[in-house]
């Protein structure tokens, strides 16, 4: 249990380093809405907008951990930096599953039971896709149920 607690207080500290810049860096690489997509609310949270970023900076930690891995100077070294990479791939999934699940309470029951997928597009606007038929979108709603 005290594992879980440690984790808990490392993505709280991530939390707590992530600024305005990271926040304006990660909403000028929002996509616009397509047209196959469904507006179903805008994120107005300033704290889930940071819960993006900092899900956006373990990312860019990641990425950076593998290319260090490329470069290392032992295998050693390399294996503690890919492992480093997991981790931090572990760590943006951990804030992004926070981010969604606030962000559907937010929005409310549209986010949650809508059966295609939902995104987070240009000024903070969550949307929803198109939703998906036959054996994709079987695969798709049982992905989501897991």
């Amino acid at each position: 249990m005290i594992e879980i607690l440690t984790v808990i207080a490392e993505l709280r500290s991530g939390f707590e380093t992530v600024n305005d810049s990271d926040i304006r860096r990660v909403q000028r690489g929002l996509q616009k809405m397509q047209a196959t997509e469904k507006p179903l609310g805008t994120i107005h949270n300033e704290a889930l907008k940071k819960m993006w970023a900092l899900a956006n900076n373990y990312d860019v930690a990641s990425k950076q951990a593998v290319l260090d891995s490329q470069k290392a100077d032992s295998e050693e070294q390399a294996v503690e930096l890919r492992n480093q990479a997991c981790r931090y791939a572990a760590l943006e999934e951990l804030a992004r599953d926070v981010f969604w699940v606030q962000a559907k309470d937010d929005i409310g029951a549209a986010a949650w039971q809508h059966p295609g997928a939902v995104g987070v597009r240009e000024d903070w606007m969550l949307v929803a896709g198109a939703e998906v038929s036959g054996l994709a979108g079987i695969l798709g709603a049982l992905a989501r149920r897991t």
